[in-house]
């Protein structure tokens, strides 16, 4: 079974599974069969493939157990039995072999039995995490982010201190003690954290792969689980935000608010990457419009434009928004060189993010920053440029700059998404912050 990511447009309903919901998508009439595969949720015992825990990977692993088929169909959807990576996550009880304990563990899951989670974390290691999961350290921005989407911020006992009061992300309103500041944790404090909350499952670390300390684990012991989500990772951002609401909501006393929120982001987020993916399949060669998307580093002593070349996430954005990019490589540009570019490349879109800093904590809309850019490009350059925070080009809200590109990118899309109305939504509704909801995220192109 292929477990590459599909955009699907679903619809999230709730199910009783024992004493709690589980997240459902359900796929409509017009839908491929095998269009809810998504394998988003990096759970083990997740061999159904989709979103969720449920029935359907009981029904997988008992196939996987017996052994008697190569294939079985559940739900509509054929399964491919021999599938390493199917069989990576059958192995649910972590002891090496895939059997009937493990089905027994799988249903042991679904009746909220289990103390213990196993899951395959941002550097792709299955690693275990105590449940229920009820006090947090945050140690990645958006990692803090999508705790806040998920309605957990109550959770938060302590964070770096970019996540505190005054800091680039102190937007997301968490309450609690300062645990780094720097590059270096500071580790004693996070072990009395621990202690202090012991009576109700000691402290949990969210992480991510690359942005937080590699010292981590080394340095909280065996005591403390250290939970690294991919929420940053070209492609993986979603599995992360489905992964860390799935195990923040496990047994939790607030399990259906963070699975309510969960899915609303999910309904959101597949909804546009249906309509953006229906409209490509229509797009033609010939009539992929030219662009190229960079980032305004005006904090450096110098102001540079930095372009994104192929192998680049926001690059890849793009192509994949049906754009073609006509960058070769990266290259950092003074901002009258960048003019410069501009007319040798001549892109019909020069997309420009605004450091997300200029949002999140001055609050300088993209709009101001659009203006002061716009006096430097050449009056000769005849493409049109968009500028929008660089907050929204990965992490949970990657996929408004999604909306931005195909918006202007595919001719059918055109006038699609209002991503004014779409960024108030994420960050005022999802996220929770009204006042940054009100401050121009994206200069909408005409």
């Amino acid at each position: 079974m292929n477990m590459k990511f599909v955009a699907i447009g679903v619809v999230a309903i709730m199910v009783v599974a024992g004493a709690g919901a589980a997240i459902v998508l359900m796929k409509s009439d017009s839908d491929d069969k095998d269009s809810i595969l998504t394998h988003r949720l990096l759970v083990m015992g997740n061999v159904y493939s989709d979103d969720t825990l449920d029935s359907n990977d009981v029904t997988v692993l008992e196939a996987l157990v017996k052994g008697e088929e190569k294939k079985v169909t559940v739900a509509g959807n054929e399964i491919d039995l021999t599938d390493a990576s199917l069989i990576r996550y059958a192995d649910v009880n972590q002891d090496g072999n895939v059997n009937g304990d493990d089905v027994t563990v799988l249903n042991s899951i679904l009746d909220n039995e289990v103390s213990t989670l196993y899951y395959e974390n941002a550097k792709g290691e299955i690693v275990s995490v105590k449940v229920p999961i009820n006090n947090l350290l945050v140690m990645f921005r958006r990692v803090g982010t999508t705790v806040a989407m998920v309605g957990a911020s109550d959770m938060v006992r302590g964070f770096i201190s970019d996540l505190g009061p005054g800091g680039n992300y102190g937007f997301l309103g968490f309450t609690g003690e300062v645990v780094q500041s720097g590059s270096e944790p500071n580790f004693e404090k996070i072990k009395m954290m621990n202690s202090e909350y012991s009576s109700t499952g000691g402290v949990t670390l969210i992480a991510d792969a690359t942005g937080s300390a590699a010292n981590l684990e080394e340095g909280c012991g065996s005591g403390i689980d250290v939970v690294r989500m991919p929420v940053t990772e070209m492609g993986k951002s979603e599995n992360g935000v489905v992964t860390l609401g799935y195990l923040l909501s496990y047994k939790n006393a607030k399990h259906d608010q963070i699975l309510d929120k969960l899915n609303t982001w999910i309904d959101w987020n597949d909804s546009a990457k249906k309509k953006i993916e229906d409209a490509l399949k229509d797009l033609k060669d010939s009539d992929k419009r030219s662009c190229i998307i960079s980032m305004y580093n005006a904090a450096a002593a110098t102001a540079t434009i930095n372009v994104r070349g192929p192998g680049v996430s926001e690059y890849e954005y793009t192509l994949q928004c049906g754009g073609n990019n006509l960058a070769t490589a990266s290259g950092s540009y003074a901002v009258g060189e960048f003019s410069e570019y501009l007319l040798e490349v001549n892109p019909e879109y020069a997309f420009i993010m605004q450091q997300e800093v200029y949002l999140l904590k001055n609050k300088v809309s993209a709009q101001t920053t659009y203006n002061e850019l716009v006096e430097n490009i050449s009056s000769n350059y005849h493409g049109k440029v968009g500028v929008f925070s660089q907050f929204f080009g990965s992490g949970p809200g990657y996929v408004l700059s999604l909306m931005y590109y195909a918006s202007v990118l595919i001719p059918e899309l055109e006038g699609t998404f209002d991503i004014t109305e779409e960024y108030k939504y994420f960050m005022g509704t999802l996220v929770g912050n009204t006042e940054l909801a009100e401050i121009p995220a994206f200069v909408p192109i005409s």
